[in-house]
């Protein structure tokens, strides 16, 4: 079965949880560092209208679904990059960071700064943590729910079999269970 993997930072080649995955599969594994359904929903949609998607028996959606934000650019979607990996059955395309334009707590960090000077600006501390406590407001919880249905309903839409794997710890990952 040829399976296909969106993920966050958990769903890069170093990660373990792809372990517990049969191994008589393929896996294509697109991972988004801080990406999230918002994110996923995207580039399923990128993969629908390419006829991309066709080529998969299944769809794995791998998110820790902590509350965080992240916009790419709408490019994103072309811009990702094969990783080098071990696995024999497994190919790994991260997203490429130019592309990234907000994440939470990003701007203390050096792609924060790669952010910034692309944007040609120079945040200074208090507007930093007004962009943060977006992040913190109770509303994210809706807004990440709300994204999570609306890539879930996508996927039943376009009858695709789908896995959603909120546990990475989980060892009884079961890609025949749909819903």
């Amino acid at each position: 079965m040829k399976v296909l993997i969106y993920g966050d930072k958990h769903s890069n080649p170093d990660r373990t949880w792809v372990d517990c995955l049969p191994k008589d599969n393929t896996y294509t594994v697109y991972f988004i560092p801080s990406g999230n359904y918002l994110n996923f929903y995207d580039l399923l949609t990128h993969h629908i209208q390419e006829g991309i998607i066709e080529q998969y028996d299944h769809v794995v959606i791998q998110s820790a679904n902590k509350p965080n934000l992240c916009f790419y650019t709408r490019q994103m979607v072309y811009h990702f990059y094969r990783v080098e990996s071990k696995r024999n059955n497994f190919e790994f395309f991260v997203a490429d960071n130019k592309q990234l334009v907000w994440s939470s707590n990003i701007f203390d960090t050096p792609v924060g700064d790669e952010i910034q000077a692309r944007m040609g600006t120079n945040m200074i501390l208090a507007q930093k943590q007004y962009l943060q406590r977006l992040v913190e407001n109770n509303e994210i919880d809706a807004l990440m729910k709300g994204s999570e249905i609306r890539l879930l309903n996508l996927l039943r839409e376009k009858s695709i079999q789908y896995t959603l794997v909120k546990d990475i710890n989980d060892e009884n990952i079961n890609l025949r269970t749909t819903r």
